[in-house]
């Protein structure tokens, strides 16, 4: 099929949750779409929504770890075990988090500093070695 006419007349969707094919109309046969097409504006319109989320999100993300890294080095001077250590990093956090007008969660838990420990303690790391 590629090898035929239809080579340059049939395009495949890039929206992740269609990949339909169509039909390209005649005076966009001669283009080469490198980032693909979509097949209606509604799943250009679609794509760019998630990938805008997702960009943002991931972000946020990234400023929280690096807030977390921050608070975590001022904690560790007072010697706590892990767990006081994640319930204080929790209450400053969210504290942070309700005056961040960028943010894309309204708290967080100590679940999600579970979760992004390794993160956070890596980043604490670079920090030490800075200063």
């Amino acid at each position: 099929m590629l090898f035929s006419g239809l080579g340059r007349r049939i395009a495949k969707c890039r929206y992740r949750k269609c990949g339909r094919y169509f039909l390209l109309k005649p005076n966009r046969r001669r283009q080469l779409y490198e980032n693909g097409l979509f097949c209606c504006i509604q799943h250009n319109r679609a794509e760019s929504a998630t990938v805008s989320v997702e960009t943002r999100r991931g972000a946020a993300t990234d400023r929280l770890i690096e807030s977390a890294a921050r608070e975590a080095l001022r904690l560790s001077r007072n010697p706590k075990n892990e767990a006081e250590l994640k319930t204080a990093l929790v209450e400053r956090l969210n504290v942070k988090l309700a005056k961040d007008p960028t943010r894309t969660r309204d708290e967080i838990k100590s679940n999600w500093v579970t979760r992004h420990w390794k993160e956070i303690e890596k980043r604490k790391g670079e920090l030490s070695h800075a200063n």
